[in-house]
This record gives C-alpha cells, sequence and structure tokens, in this order.
C-alpha cells in the first residue's frame, strides 16, 4: 500500500501508513486499533497554548479528557462525597459519624 513522509521536527523525514489528524478520542482509538493491525501511525495534534492566560486547545486526549466530560465528572463526585458526609444530611451520620460542613475543606491546587 501506499506510505506517507511525514517530517518530524528533528528534521528526519519517517514513513507512514495512517496520519490522524486530532488526538482526541476518536482519533487515538482509531490509532490504536490500526496500530494493532500492523500499520505505522501518525497523529498530528496542535497540543496546547496558552493566550494571555487563556487555555487554547484540548492537547493529546482531546477536549472530553483534559477540559469537558472527565474533569467536570471528578467536580461532580467530589462535590457528592462532601454532601454525602456533611452534617445532618450526610449518609455518615447514618453510620455514626458526626462531621461538620465547616471541617470538610477541599484544596483543589
Amino acid at each position: 500500500g501506499h506510505q506517507f513522509d511525514i517530517r518530524e521536527m528533528s528534521g528526519e523525514v519517517k514513513k507512514y501508513d495512517v496520519i490522524v489528524i486530532g488526538g482526541g478520542s476518536g482519533g487515538s482509538a482509531f490509532s490504536r486499533r490500526a496500530a494493532g493491525y500492523g500499520a505505522k501511525v501518525a497523529i498530528i495534534d496542535r497540543g496546547v497554548k496558552y493566550i494571555n492566560g487563556i487555555r487554547n486547545g484540548a492537547g493529546p486526549g482531546g477536549t472530553c479528557v483534559n477540559v469537558g466530560c472527565v474533569p467536570k465528572k471528578v467536580m461532580f463526585m467530589a462535590a457528592g462525597v462532601r454532601e454525602m458526609l456533611s452534617d445532618s444530611v450526610g449518609v455518615a451520620r447514618g453510620y455514626g459519624y458526626e462531621i461538620k460542613a465547616k471541617d470538610l475543606n477541599l484544596d483543589w491546587s
């Protein structure tokens, strides 16, 4: 079959069977599948830049993994755990724990 030449940042030219544009979930899944069938795969992704402190581009892994669904789910789950632990509404109280909301500080740094 036909192969594609790509000049790497080092200047070296390499041959690939498949070139995938975008390293998000679809691009990376396709790349893994193609490589599993023996194809030599190159992924082209613009990566992440910060312009005036604002993130531009999701980078390898795509939007969902880096700035979308996954981070949202982590924050949602952390909030749910805190809610279950705190004060009289918390599930923890039913197990004999008494944890005050003021004692449940979360440091995201």
